[in-house]
């Protein structure tokens, strides 16, 4: 599959309500090309993280933030990283516990399950920050 060019990616920005200015889209589409190097699947994120932001600075600093243009996988694990920043104290070995965990459940993973897992993870954080 080809890269997205600069009107696949307006289509998509024009597609969602963001609070960027309308007479920054050029600018915002050339951000994302930029970050997304026509990769599809990058440029999808890229597009929603430009719906969360309310300027072309915002956008361009969560972009930095999220690390989208170092590749997926990095994208991801700062996406991780962030949905764990409250539970510093349980970081370490937090993600191979729940990797392990959901390798091993028997049924499938639902967005109930991974509530569930995040839930009780969420409240060890809280008796944790407790008890220091």
């Amino acid at each position: 599959m080809p890269g997205l060019q600069a009107d696949d990616v307006r289509s998509l920005v024009r597609s969602v309500s963001s609070q960027i200015p309308t007479e920054q889209l050029d600018e915002v589409i050339r951000l994302i090309q930029q970050v997304a190097k026509g990769n599809t699947l990058a440029t999808v994120f890229a597009v929603a993280e430009a719906e969360k932001a309310n300027s072309l600075d915002e956008l361009a600093s969560r972009l930095a933030d999220r690390r989208l243009s170092d590749g997926l996988a990095t994208y991801y694990s700062s996406i991780w990283q962030h949905a764990l920043r409250g539970l510093v104290d349980l970081m370490e070995g937090v993600g191979a516990c729940l990797v392990g965990s959901l390798s091993l459940a028997r049924r499938g993973v639902t967005p109930e399950f991974l509530a569930a897992a995040f839930g009780e993870l969420e409240q060890a954080g809280r008796v944790v920050g407790r008890t220091a």
